[in-house]
């Protein structure tokens, strides 16, 4: 298989021998291995090719068609070039990526190649209202332009904020995806932030409109600083639950496979009640700073318990605070966290419970932390860390 990447690079790959190819990165079982192949052959075409400017435009504008292409035009698109045989070295590369990524990844696993050529997991995505969609870096500046090409907002480093605009008369939607391994910051045309932790989306209006509810609609977990206006109610939409606000900071999270939806209230007030409830008839369920509002999905009922807050917004400062949680639990945060699939096989650690905080750590010093209390083995490969019984 590296022959045939050479091959490919070189342009003298047979039409045989480039069906191989594609097979080999289309194996379920070959995604690691393709990975070191791309990282070493855009390191080689990099060192080869750095000053030639006509291929780097190839190679963005590839690029660029290729998330705004769907996946069968995309693999249509790809192969008519390879036929032409007209690109150039970056963009021969690039066709090896973009059809690795199309058949490997569903669309919110999408990679993201960054100025340096290097192949970055799961990027974050902005989906306009038109079905445009823009990967965003978490560094550097990017203008975020409505579909007529007016400029609504504006990205710089791990922060997108929405600029107010004249009134309209209709509601215009983005959506905002951060994948497991991230977190990122929205300021919406209002100037109320959002913090999205990992594996987290949020729609939101462009602009919102005079005489109406400002709603957005959460799926994961985010932490709200809400501008307050009494003329126009803030509503965050989670599943079948909705909270309103008037201007207040609180935590929500509810991930799609989350049974119960949690809001924390760390300043103001919020209501909660179900979708579909008509608030004139029906008064929604009230909390106080300090509390915790848990929404049962199935019974249909709302738990309200007193806590320390803090434990649930430590994360947006990049903190994992875990109080009094049974290791199952504090597992799927590690995954989001770091982007990980923690596959415990020692039944003894499932429901073992911790107090404990990490700051700095990575994942390797977390799991060794862990064994200072129950002795196991781990083993990571990739991004899995497979966890079993201790040696006799």
């Amino acid at each position: 298989m590296n022959e045939l990447f050479e091959k490919l690079i070189n342009n003298t790959i047979s039409k045989t021998e480039y069906e191989q190819l594609m097979a080999y990165i289309n194996k379920p079982d070959t995604a690691v291995a393709v990975k070191e192949m791309l990282a070493k052959h855009w390191k080689n075409v990099k060192q080869y090719d750095e000053k030639n400017t006509d291929s780097e435009r190839s190679f963005q504008l590839l690029f660029k068609e290729i998330e705004q292409r769907d996946a069968i035009s995309k693999i249509k698109h790809l192969k008519s070039f390879h036929s032409r045989r007209r690109f150039q070295i970056a963009a021969v590369i690039l066709v090896i990526i973009g059809t690795f990524l199309l058949n490997r990844f569903s669309n919110s696993e999408i990679d993201e190649i960054d100025k340096k050529g290097t192949i970055i997991p799961n990027g974050i995505t902005l989906t306009y209202e038109d079905g445009r969609v823009d990967t965003l870096l978490e560094e550097g500046s990017q203008k975020i332009k409505s579909a007529n090409g007016r400029i609504v907002g504006a990205k710089k480093g791990n922060r997108l904020e929405y600029i107010g605009q004249p009134a309209q008369k209709e509601l215009v939607y983005n959506e905002l995806k951060v994948p497991f391994g991230k977190r990122f910051n929205l300021v919406l045309s209002d100037g109320s932030k959002v913090t999205l932790n990992a594996g987290s989306s949020i729609k939101f209006p462009v602009q919102f409109i005079p005489h109406k509810s400002r709603v957005i609609s959460l799926s994961g977990e985010a932490f709200f600083e809400v501008v307050k206006d009494t003329k126009h109610p803030f509503v965050v939409k989670v599943g079948e639950l909705n909270v309103q606000v008037l201007g207040t900071q609180f935590n929500v999270s509810h991930y799609p496979e989350d049974t119960i939806a949690n809001t924390v209230l760390v300043e103001g007030a919020v209501g909660l009640y179900k979708a579909g409830t008509d608030l004139s008839v029906t008064a929604s369920t009230k909390i106080q700073p300090g509390q915790k509002a848990a929404w049962n999905a199935n019974e249909h009922n709302i738990e309200i318990s007193e806590v320390d807050v803090h434990q649930y917004i430590a994360w947006k400062d990049g903190v994992l605070l875990f109080k009094g949680m049974p290791f199952h639990s504090i597992q799927k945060k590690l995954e989001r966290h770091f982007n990980v699939v923690i596959d415990n096989q020692y039944q003894l650690m499932e429901n073992q419970i911790y107090t404990v905080t990490f700051r700095n750590e990575n994942i390797t010093e977390i799991m060794e932390a862990f064994k200072l209390d129950i002795p196991f083995e781990y083993t990571i490969d990739d991004n899995k860390i497979i966890i079993t019984e201790p040696k006799k």
